[in-house]
């Protein structure tokens, strides 16, 4: 799978040029070319390497030097100027990344920084040999935070100090009571346990809590009452619909095709149950994901009796928008869907915009969007159908190649049982028919129930046999066509 690192220590740059003289804004070329270079190749790894350091939203200033605008570029920092505009090798700030001189070093690797990238240090080199273009800074926006939180690596902080020290119950408590008490505030006093009782039910499953759930927690004053209630809570079947909801949002669901005829999908509920049963599970969040992303590599290897559910995992990529009525000649937005659909869902990141040039802000690159886009244009997507081509196709098998035979038999053992029931349909039909006595016509109602009801679980059952059938045979035609090439 395609890795990249999203976020680098951020540490000072210091002491790059010594005695150098500020730069007048006159010294940096200022061409369309070079102005969009800086935008989609520089300024990416300004905001990845130095900004934590060398920006106003530094927590302290590397140096005295800021790069987040024109003109702190220009001013440099507490030992001159970083850049000699058209002269790479002689600029402190090339010279610093390259690690010319161990006493000069972009990161300090004395302080645990690492070189950049290579590619990072020859686009920096590049820029400098082109005359440094830097574009202007508009008045109002001058200040350039620093990077998202999600970026930043996980740290564990000491618990600031409150004045009530017996309120906070967790270490979490500290930070929210140390807030509440700068501006004056204090807590509200704690719910009732009937109150309390009502919110962690509506919030866990979306529904009120029963007469009899509230007089049982009522009645219990034991100190573990509350957390019981919680573990009950997280084993319902309720839980994992009501919180499986949320992810199903993210993951964009819908039991229709979405787009011109809205044509409805007969095997999307599989992937909704997929989540809510992952939910009510405690499945890992990394296996959720992993399986959601590449669940038919898995299955490959896994346990057997996985299988099925690890493949249907893959519907988080299947539901992918369709656009128009010839999927082939529409498949690259299929794909930029799912590549903003994972960004934003798994990421937190909006990709669309690497589509088409290096990320202004976010870490991504062109390169890291087309390494994404190479390993879902290999992926073949099923065809939903639609009204005009009904017919599904490129399914998916739920059972493994070595299971295949016994789904088969299964099959046509199914087929056969429908036929019987068929045939018992109309006989009984037409026994109906001819106005038996009401013991007998109650008799045959009855059976008549329980045949339909078998005879639409043959035919369901039928139907998915008979779609994953279809799917392999796909599979090994298209197995033999690349091999005849």
């Amino acid at each position: 799978m395609f890795q990249r690192t999203l976020f680098s220590k951020l540490l000072p740059l210091t002491s790059l040029a010594a005695g150098a003289a500020p730069l007048r804004a006159e010294h940096i070329p200022a061409s369309a070319a070079g102005l969009t270079f800086f935008e989609n190749r520089v300024r990416p790894v300004l905001v990845e390497h130095c900004y934590g350091c060398h920006s106003a939203g530094a927590e302290k200033i590397g140096g005295g030097l800021k790069l987040d605008t024109k003109e702190d570029f220009l001013k440099g920092g507490t030992d001159g100027v970083v850049v000699m505009p058209g002269d790479a090798e002689h600029s402190a700030l090339i010279k610093a990344v390259r690690y010319d001189d161990p006493a000069r070093q972009m990161p300090p690797e004395k302080k645990g920084g690492k070189k950049l990238p290579a590619e990072a240090i020859a686009t920096l080199t590049e820029w400098v040999a082109m005359g440094a273009p830097y574009p202007e800074t508009p008045p109002d926006k001058r200040v350039v935070k620093k990077l998202p939180w999600s970026m930043a690596p996980v740290t564990d902080p000491p618990l600031p100090p409150v004045r009530d020290a017996a309120w906070p119950a967790t270490s979490i408590d500290a930070f929210l009571l140390s807030k509440m008490e700068e501006r004056g505030m204090k807590p509200s006093p704690a719910a009732e346990k009937l109150t309390l009782l009502r919110r962690v039910t509506f919030d866990l499953t979306g529904l009120p809590p029963s007469p009899v759930e509230t007089d049982a927690f009522l009645a219990d004053d034991s100190p573990g009452a509350f957390a019981a209630v919680v573990e009950r809570l997280l084993a319902s079947p309720q839980y994992g619909e009501q919180w499986g909801r949320h992810w199903l949002d993210v993951a964009r669901y819908a039991d229709t095709a979405g787009d011109t005829a809205d044509f409805p999908l007969p095997d999307a509920w599989r992937y909704r149950n997929y989540v809510i049963e992952s939910l009510s599970a405690d499945k890992p969040y990394d296996r959720f994901i992993q399986e959601q992303i590449a669940g038919d590599i898995m299955a490959r290897d896994s346990d057997p009796a996985k299988y099925a559910e690890e493949v249907t995992a893959t519907g988080f990529l299947a539901l992918s928008r369709r656009f128009g009525f010839d999927s082939e000649n529409y498949q690259h937005l299929t794909i930029q869907d799912t590549i903003d659909t994972m960004g934003q869902s798994v990421l937190g990141l909006t990709l669309g915009c690497a589509r088409c040039h290096d990320h202004k802000f976010d870490p991504v690159s062109a390169k890291d969007y087309y390494a994404l886009y190479g390993m879902f244009s290999s992926t073949r997507y099923p065809w939903p159908g639609i009204e005009l081509e009904q017919s599904q196709r490129d399914l998916v098998p739920l059972v493994a190649a070595a299971e295949m035979p016994a789904a088969v038999a299964a099959y046509k053992e199914r087929s056969g049982e429908r036929k019987q029931l068929k045939v018992a349909l109309t006989e009984l039909r037409k026994d109906l028919a001819k106005g038996p006595d009401e013991a007998r016509r109650l008799s045959l109602e009855s059976r008549l129930r329980e045949a339909e009801l078998s005879a639409r679980a043959a035919l369901d059952a039928s139907r998915i046999e008979a779609a994953e059938l279809r799917a392999a045979k796909e599979k090994d035609a298209r197995a033999a066509e690349e091999l005849a090439r």
